[in-house]
Parts: structure tokens; sequence; C-alpha cells
């Protein structure tokens, strides 16, 4: 019988948990990254891409919080929560970083809105019974924003040899016809992974105050 998407992520973090611990030199490692700045590179673009500009922000799947310090150390203090499944997880989140962490159910929004969201890492894994869940979880984000949302998915474009079955992968084709069926507004940014294994999209809410109109045009005399 296949495991749920829950069980696999509840089970790779567990076994990452056991291994690792809770010292500072390796939670990275609890968060299923290969390195600290392979992290940070994925934190990076997230913000890059968000155009984040030191608004409140939610970080959905916080996992040990890290993205709170990226943020603290780049662009100052910040209205910040941590939301995760994984009491485990938060435990050394809490341990580590003196700001707000929040318990969830799997899958869970139930969060107080914020004026960015982001979710790193969290559609790693294939869903059996669901197997487009992340659209309807992205639109779910997407409405606890009020100015941006940003998320990243592993892609397709990595080669064969560094994919997992489990694991779910997006052409960026993919992304992009997502992102415009929730937006008029968005941005792709596939650039950053040296193995081209990464893309991170952010959905911005249209300014309902700002309209355009195509400019008149003038003959030539």
């Amino acid at each position: 019988m296949l495991k749920s998407r829950a069980e696999m992520i509840e089970e790779f973090h567990a076994v990452l948990l056991n291994r690792y611990g809770i010292t500072a030199l390796n939670r990275h490692m609890v968060c299923g990254w290969s390195s600290v700045e392979s992290q940070e590179a994925r934190f990076s673009a997230l913000m890059r891409t968000l155009r984040y500009n030191g608004s409140s922000i939610v970080d959905f799947g916080c996992g040990t919080g890290d993205l709170y310090a990226f943020i603290v150390r780049n662009y100052g203090q910040v209205q910040y929560a941590g939301v995760d499944a994984n009491e485990g997880m938060l435990e050394i989140a809490r341990h580590t970083h003196n700001t707000q962490f929040i318990q969830c159910g799997f899958d869970e929004i139930s969060f107080k809105s914020a004026e960015f969201v982001v979710a790193s890492g969290v559609f790693q894994f294939q869903d059996a019974s669901n197997p487009n869940y992340y659209e309807q979880l992205v639109k779910g984000l997407f409405s606890k924003s009020r100015i941006a949302l940003a998320v990243n998915f592993l892609s397709a474009t990595r080669r064969d040899s560094e994919k997992i079955d489990s694991e779910l992968y997006l052409r960026p084709c993919q992304v992009v016809e997502l992102a415009a069926s929730i937006s008029p507004m968005w941005a792709i940014d596939h650039s950053y992974h040296v193995g081209f294994g990464d893309v991170t999209m952010a959905l911005f809410h249209p300014d309902k105050n700002q309209h355009w109109t195509r400019p008149k045009s003038i003959k030539p005399r």
C-alpha cells in the first residue's frame, strides 16, 4: 500500500531529526537541505522573486525557522510567523529563534493573513490520491497573502540520476501555467540552482486602484 504524502513527509523529517538532532550546525539537514548554502540559495530566490520589502510575512512549512534569521540578517527586524505541522521541528525553531511559531494541521491554512506568504520545500512529494494537490494549496496560500506569495518546486529539468520516484517535479512551463491561472501578475525564477533542479514562483495581487489603457497612437507627420 502506497504511503500518503503526509506519512512520507513525517517519515522523512523523523529520520533527519533522529539523525541530526537540534544542534545549530545541522538545522539545515533536519529540513532536508544538503548545506546552508543550498538552503539560503532558495531563501534568496524566494525573497528576490517575491520583491519582499520588509512587511509582515508568514513562513508556511517553516521547519526549524531558519528563514527568520535570514530575513533579519538581510532585511532587518520583521513581523514574522512560522507555521508547521511538525512539533519536533518547531521545538528546534522555538529553541533557536525569538519569534512566533505556530503548529498547524497538515496542509492547514487557518493562520492569520499577512502582507507576504512564503512556502519553501513544502511541495517535495507526490500525492497519489490527489496528484494536483499543489494547485489547491498554492491557491489557498495566495488567499492568505495581501501583497504576494512565493513558493518553490523541484524542477523536472534536473538530471534523471538526481530524481526520486516519490518526489514531485514540475516542468517550468507547468509552473508558468499555474501562475497565470491564479493571477495576472507573477514572476518565475529558474536561474539559481546549479543543477537546474529548482524553480521559484511568486504571485502578486494586482493593485485594484491602478488602471492601464493603451496610449493613443501618434501618427507620424
